[in-house]
């Protein structure tokens, strides 16, 4: 594994060699994947993975929906390696970014296609946005007519009600701005799924979209069932 990070991007290259089992390579990824969403970037993942996405195998299922639990979707569905007895797609690309383009290099010398993806460059200087709220609630306004009550019989009564009103509109705005203090909130502070998901959750999701899969060709008794056990547990 390699990885180069880049100011918005992080591009990860991957070799699986096909000795290695499928519980150890997702083993490894799940620390990878913790690492990743902790950098809120645009990710890419790319290399030979050994495991032939235009095979119908529950290995398939659990390596896309992988990464598809974390927002991450193969880009090539077509064969990545041709032999003279074998036509197979192990090798891909995987992003959270909508390419600008892609292909597959044929005719190399090796037997393994190249793949080319163009990837959009947008480079966003973020405004910090801040918006100012002054929360009321049934405690503050308790509190601001007991406030206000208490400091009535102090006012200096006098026969100008200018003054009077000014004395007693004074009070009142003072006591506003005491009991009712301002908080400011930023419009960006709103994290994404990624930074708050833990490892957990994300495990979690994967085994719903596994879930997800079985169910259009489980319609058994007992598998219903299951899912109402689970989701009841939840």
């Amino acid at each position: 594994m390699a990885c180069v990070e880049f100011e918005h991007l992080i591009v990860v290259s991957i070799y699986r060699p096909p000795c290695c089992t499928y519980d150890t390579f997702e083993n490894i990824m799940e620390k990878v994947f913790a690492k990743l969403n902790k950098q809120n970037k645009s990710v890419v993942i790319c290399g030979d993975f050994n495991i032939n996405l235009l095979e119908a195998s529950s290995i398939n299922i659990k390596f896309r929906s992988l990464f598809k639990s974390y927002g991450l979707f193969n880009l090539f569905i077509e064969p990545t390696r041709i032999s003279q007895s074998s036509s197979t797609c192990i090798d891909n690309i995987f992003t959270n970014v909508k390419p600008l383009h892609k292909c597959i290099i044929q005719k190399l010398s090796s037997d393994h296609c190249g793949q080319v993806v163009s990837l959009p460059y947008v480079h966003k200087k973020q405004v910090d946005e801040k918006v100012v709220s002054v929360p009321v609630n049934a405690r503050r306004l308790e509190k601001f007519r007991s406030n206000i009550v208490k400091k009535l019989p102090s006012l200096s009564y006098q026969n100008d009600p200018n003054f009077l009103y000014g004395t007693l509109f004074k009070l009142i705005c003072n006591e506003f701005n005491n009991t009712f203090t301002s908080k400011t909130f930023s419009l960006n502070s709103r994290k994404s799924f990624n930074e708050w998901a833990t490892v957990g959750v994300h495990k979690s999701r994967h085994r719903l979209y596994d879930l997800y899969h079985e169910r259009s060709y489980n319609h058994s008794v007992e598998f219903r069932e299951y899912v109402k056990k689970i989701f009841k547990n939840i």
